[in-house]
């Protein structure tokens, strides 16, 4: 026998807060491939059955996240029976949905999340040229795109990731956007663009955030085999792209800093570097070690033999037809559309541009390792749109990373590759907007449980 459930015609009629009780089912539910029992929750959990029971049952009947169903079958006592039946449970994926926007420095994406917390729907991406009102226009563009595929009624609301300091719905840094971004509403803006297109969602939560927190959110939720969200409490998140990011997990918490300011690993200083950076000072990590950093270095090489092969992969953007010699304006847009990715593109075929690549390796790993001697992390991930270049500076960078790590700290499999390049941050500032509204994902149950066996098996031995 199955037990219809209701979703909610409007998601904000359900509280807006989950018990931690609550919270933490809903985590081991989404890790389920099958439904289970309250007995089944309740040895994954910790908590009492009474607590199962409540959490359950509110999950079920007010917050409309849970599907029941009863099969008849023995149970042990405490089980939830309907006409002699055991309740069994599992998550709606469709019980709400969750936006994400990527406000990118050289692009913005958005993405669509269900209860489980696992996309929806095609990432969608548009180009960022640097105007704030162009941006929030793009932003609000995007979300109604996204709509288009879901029920707008069950949109919890929207989560967006700057890349920068924010305070509430503010923008307080703007390095790598430009100055027409610095201080501004951008929450407010949005909901206004919102309004004008008569959009429910105006009305709906809008949550906006560090784009490091997000991206390490998304890694600690979502992050793929070789991270284990029980197993890597402690966890860094590089993002590679036009500057350089980081965001840290400590414990399974997310570390923002005061007024969400941490996470600005780019303008490190280096010792030995004199290369100005974006944000005014010389030395930064980022000028001599991003994206943005590896497109200075190739600049001035373009016209030469060394760059012939960059060059191309540039122009074959600019043209329209393959079989189309460029104008003259198209020539001169060349410089100005390099980009780091030209040089990992020309890199497959390209020596020059391989040894620009590995050029980044020795002081990212400087870099890393003062990272891993202050927070002695279970795991660093390496991601962002710059990433496909890890291949050509991994060696060197392993090399330099090792050299300069206090020697309990280090393990060979400490740094991994992203399995989420183009995804993270967008899938983060969603999973950013279901904590804002629910509270922190709880976590690590079961990794208690196999602890407390163990201290038993060595008392009774």
């Amino acid at each position: 026998m199955t037990v219809s459930i209701r979703i909610a015609e409007d998601r904000s009629q359900f509280p807006t807060r989950l018990s931690p009780a609550e919270n933490r089912i809903l985590s081991e539910l989404r890790e389920c491939s099958h439904p289970v029992t309250k007995q089944m929750l309740r040895d994954r959990t910790l908590l009492s059955l009474t607590a199962v029971n409540l959490a359950v049952d509110r999950l079920v009947k007010q917050h409309g996240f849970l599907h029941e169903e009863f099969k008849k079958e023995q149970t042990g006592s405490g089980q939830r029976k309907r006409g002699g039946a055991t309740g069994f449970y599992r998550l709606i994926p469709t019980a709400e949905y969750y936006i994400g926007i990527d406000l990118g420095a050289t692009r913005i994406r958005s993405c669509v999340l269900g209860a489980d917390l696992k996309s929806k729907a095609r990432l969608h991406s548009v180009p960022n040229i640097g105007d704030f009102q162009d941006a929030c226009h793009k932003a609000a563009d995007l979300v109604l795109e996204a709509t288009k595929t879901i029920p707008v009624e069950r949109v919890a609301g929207i989560g967006i990731a700057y890349p920068g300091s924010v305070i509430g719905g503010i923008t307080r840094s703007a390095v790598n956007l430009g100055n027409d971004f610095l201080n501004r509403n951008l929450v407010d803006k949005v909901r206004r663009v919102l309004l004008e297109r008569s959009s429910p969602l105006a009305h709906r939560k809008i949550v906006l955030a560090h784009n490091s927190s997000c991206t390490v959110l998304a890694e600690r939720e979502r992050g793929g085999p070789n991270l284990s969200r029980r197993r890597d409490r402690n966890l860094l998140s590089i993002q590679l792209g036009k500057g350089i990011g980081l965001g840290v997990s400590l414990d399974g918490v997310i570390y923002e800093g005061t007024d969400g300011r941490a996470g600005e690993f780019g303008h490190l200083i280096m010792a030995e570097a004199v290369v100005p950076c974006a944000c005014g000072k010389k030395g930064c990590l980022e000028a001599v070690a991003s994206a943005s950093a590896v497109a200075r270095l190739a600049l001035p090489m373009l016209d030469k033999p060394e760059g012939q092969s960059i060059r191309d992969i540039v122009a074959a953007e600019l043209r329209a037809d393959k079989k189309q010699r460029l104008t003259s304006k198209q020539i001169e847009q060349i410089p100005r559309m390099l980009e780091g990715r030209h040089v990992v593109l020309a890199a497959e075929t390209d020596e020059f541009a391989r040894q620009l690549l590995r050029g980044i390796g020795q002081p990212l790993g400087q870099a890393i390792a003062f990272l891993v001697n202050l927070y002695a992390p279970d795991r660093i991930v390496l991601g962002g749109r710059f990433s496909p270049a890890y291949p050509y500076f991994e060696s060197e960078l392993l090399r330099t990373c090792k050299a300069n790590c206090w020697g309990p700290s280090w393990k060979d499999d400490l740094i991994v590759l992203t399995n989420l390049p183009e995804e993270a941050t967008c899938w983060g500032a969603a999973i950013n907007l279901f904590e804002h509204i629910y509270g922190r994902i709880l976590f690590g149950a079961v990794s208690r449980i196999e602890g407390m066996k163990g201290r038993r098996t060595n008392e009774q031995s």
